[in-house]
């Protein structure tokens, strides 16, 4: 993970979990479509208006494709974004994640939150690439997703 540093009255919000080879979920992913999860380690939810991810390690701010509008994560909570081309999930990014990758989260500042890079194997289909515990620096394959809930 690759970070400027946090800016003061902004929850540490971090890319918890990454499911770049997603498998169907009844009720929750049904379209197998590629996630990630933000975890908001604040005490106060946050307007992810202006705030813009991209799946690379190499892009910029203005590459980077911006979160829906009226998107909020909740204090302490979790929320998934979809990648997926056919638009598919709430909130969704329309473009898939590779399994060699890496995914970049940025404050509407321009200033890098975020960045986790992973490499074929790490999140292989069925489970997914996690910060464990929630938040942490340690990053590893965790072999039961847990989206919109803290990894295991």
């Amino acid at each position: 993970a690759g970070v400027d540093g946090a800016i003061s009255g902004v929850p540490k919000l971090f890319i918890n979990e990454i499911a770049a080879k997603a498998a169907p979920v009844q009720g929750f992913n049904e379209t197998a479509s590629d996630w990630l999860e933000l975890y908001n380690d604040g005490d106060t939810a946050l307007q992810l208006q202006g705030y813009r991810l991209i799946d690379s390690a190499k892009k910029t701010f203005d590459e980077a494709l911006p979160l829906p509008p009226n998107t909020e994560i909740a204090a302490k909570g979790f929320l998934v974004v979809f990648f997926n081309a056919e638009g598919n999930g709430t909130p969704v990014i329309q473009k898939g994640l590779g399994k060699d990758e890496a995914a970049t989260l940025f404050h509407p500042s321009g200033l890098l939150l975020d960045r986790v890079n992973w490499e074929e194997g790490d999140a292989p289909e069925g489970a997914t690439w996690g910060r464990y515990p929630d938040g942490a620096d340690v990053l590893k394959t965790l072999a039961k997703p847990t989206p919109n809930a803290s990894n295991e």
